[in-house]
């Protein structure tokens, strides 16, 4: 009830009271957010400022690395012929063994054998008959050009007698030498076929892991036949490496190098460069040259055909004024033109000073520069790299002078 006495509804007067101060808090909060919002924009915005990403100059030591795939393989393979004719009845090893020089690889049948050396004694002996019959003829041919020698000088033979008696006595001589010479041979045959017949085995010419044998026993083998391979120990293995005509002529005898293979995760081996070879090789139009690699291999953990990640150390030079390679491509808009790679660009507040330099070695990130004019960069020096990206991620508009260094 009011002053008059009239009754007031205090019931419609409270729910208008409460929404005048929700309308009031969420109107403090929306002004607060803004300021907020407008006080962290001017805090990040800062002042304004160059609008080059920069990265420093740096004294480094800088390798550089030729990296290839390559495949690892024995240094040395052999291949075992059988020394005789005969048959094969019994192979005594399988691939993957390991055999000493000397060492028992095949049986051949002993009957082969003894056969081998009575057809070898019987060639002997035509070899000697042969001799014989050209030593004589040798003599008859000698004796014939001395007669006729003798008529010629009284004029009782023609120039032409002489000179045919001269033709045969040198084609028997030749015809006795070769005689000779097959005997030689065929004695040495026989000789070989009678150390076979105290062993009619097929052993290893060196120490080696085995490779390759024979696919089954009771085949007729000979000299011409290959019946197993040897490849040489494990302790020491080659990695052949293809090297592109663009680094060959980085690549020296004795450089180090480094690989790693999959079976082997984190393992990184040493290895040598041992050979170039000068043969080039061609796949799909590229040229490249075999590379030779040696590596040690003491716990027999490589074995042939594993895949290799080569990195070859083709240079190093140390202590260095270094650049980031990039900073060596970068040529803000406006610039003169200049050769590639000869200057870099000094970031010098809101201005870019360019350095002429000369690259060095580069390991294809960082690149070692040398000043024209010497003092001109110094370490951390900020060079400039590329235009830097505003908060939306477009490239921010220069207002640059460009100052060139002379």
């Amino acid at each position: 009830m009011d002053e008059t006495g009239t009754q007031v509804d205090e019931k419609l007067e409270i729910p208008q009271l409460e929404s005048s101060r929700r309308r009031t808090v969420v109107l403090a909060i929306v002004a607060l957010a803004a300021a907020a919002a407008l006080a962290a924009y001017f805090l990040t915005r800062g002042p304004e400022t160059n609008p080059y990403r920069g990265a420093q100059v740096t004294r480094a030591s800088i390798v550089k690395e030729i990296r290839v795939t390559g495949h690892v393989e024995l240094t040395e393979q052999v291949e075992v012929p059988s020394p005789i004719q005969g048959q094969l009845v019994a192979v005594v090893v399988e691939p993957g063994d390991e055999v000493e020089e000397g060492e028992i690889l095949a049986h051949l049948d002993r009957v082969s054998v003894e056969t081998a050396f009575l057809v070898a004694q019987s060639e002997l002996q035509v070899a000697r008959s042969r001799v014989a019959e050209a030593e004589a003829a040798a003599q008859r041919a000698a004796r014939s050009f001395e007669r006729t020698r003798r008529l010629s000088a009284k004029g009782l033979a023609s120039a032409s007698d002489l000179e045919n008696a001269r033709s045969e006595m040198a084609k028997a001589r030749a015809n006795l030498a070769a005689a000779k010479a097959e005997r030689d041979a065929s004695t040495e045959r026989t000789s070989l076929k009678g150390r076979d017949r105290d062993g009619a085995d097929i052993v290893a010419p060196r120490a080696g892991l085995v490779l390759e044998v024979p696919p089954h026993t009771g085949m007729m083998v000979g000299p011409s036949n290959r019946l197993f391979r040897i490849g040489a120990p494990l302790d020491q293995m080659h990695v052949q490496a293809p090297i592109g005509e663009a680094d060959i002529g980085e690549m020296a005898e004795g450089l180090s190098a480094k690989f790693e293979v999959p079976t082997y995760p984190g393992r990184v081996f040493d290895a040598t460069v041992a050979h170039i070879s000068p043969d080039p090789k061609t796949e799909h139009g590229a040229i490249f040259y075999t590379v030779t690699l040696t590596a040690d291999n003491p716990d027999h953990v490589l074995l042939p055909g594993m895949t290799a990640q080569v990195r070859i150390k083709a240079a190093e030079v140390d202590d260095v004024l270094a650049v980031r390679e990039a900073t060596l491509r970068f040529t803000p808009e406006g610039a003169p033109s200049a050769p590639a790679r000869s200057r870099v660009w000094r970031i010098n507040g809101t201005e870019l000073e360019e350095i002429p330099v000369k690259a060095g070695l580069s390991d294809g990130a960082m690149t070692e520069v040398r000043p024209v004019d010497e003092g001109s960069i110094e370490v951390d020096d900020e060079i400039a790299i590329g235009l830097a990206l505003d908060g939306a991620g477009s490239t921010a508009a220069p207002s640059l002078s460009l100052r060139g260094h002379r």
